[in-house]
């Protein structure tokens, strides 16, 4: 429907600076009295009612060992951090506190993101490894997603060991190819049971 919403000057000057700068609630009002009736809104039981709720599965995993060591220290290091810091430099510090919460992230999925010449124990990459098999195991698909794309590397290298053969989606594929892969993956007659995707590429 061209032209329904304004062109872009009038529809940025009469809704969207208001509404995004301004918060203002007569704009956001019409807006959504404008676009309301070509919306529709259905819950999945609604539409396809032979497929069974959602289930989901928090698996904790306890680190141990260096790893766990490693992620004690940093964590103690950061806690000694912040003690120290009043409101104003905490919010100026932000960006740094940030990546050192980063940095307690990526010692979780693998002290080698960010230590080059570690050789311990990994207990998620451990843990995954073992989920992955008991599902392709039980006829299962997965999708596999990672914020790190240097944790997608040793997730392949993982599963390579065990003689599992993936797919992998990243920010290096061009768009065209994802499309190819997803193709591939869902192939019923397709063996390849694992995809890897990193979220930022996922998302696109």
């Amino acid at each position: 429907m061209p032209g329904f919403l304004y062109g872009y000057t009038r529809f940025r000057s009469e809704l969207e600076t208001p509404i995004v700068s301004d918060q203002d609630e007569d704009a956001m009002t019409r807006l959504r009295a404008m676009i309301h009736p070509f919306i529709l809104r259905r819950l999945k039981k609604d539409v396809l009612k032979e497929l069974p709720e959602k289930q989901e599965e928090i698996v904790t995993i306890e680190l141990s060992g260096e790893q766990k060591k490693l992620y004690q220290a940093h964590a103690q290091r950061l806690k000694m951090f912040l003690e120290k810091q009043n409101d104003e430099e905490c919010a100026q510090n932000k960006l740094q506190i940030l990546s050192e919460l980063m940095k307690l992230r990526q010692l979780c999925c693998g002290p080698e993101l960010i230590l080059e010449n570690y050789k311990g124990e990994n207990a998620k990459l451990k843990t995954c490894i073992e989920l992955i098999t008991q599902a392709i195991e039980g006829g299962h698909k997965i999708l596999l997603f990672s914020q790190f794309t240097s944790m997608l590397d040793r997730i392949g290298e993982a599963l390579s060991k065990e003689k599992i053969a993936y797919y992998r989606i990243d920010g290096s594929v061009k768009k065209e190819t994802r499309m190819e892969l997803v193709d591939q993956f869902q192939d019923p007659k397709n063996p390849i049971a694992v995809f890897c995707i990193s979220l930022k590429a996922g998302g696109t």
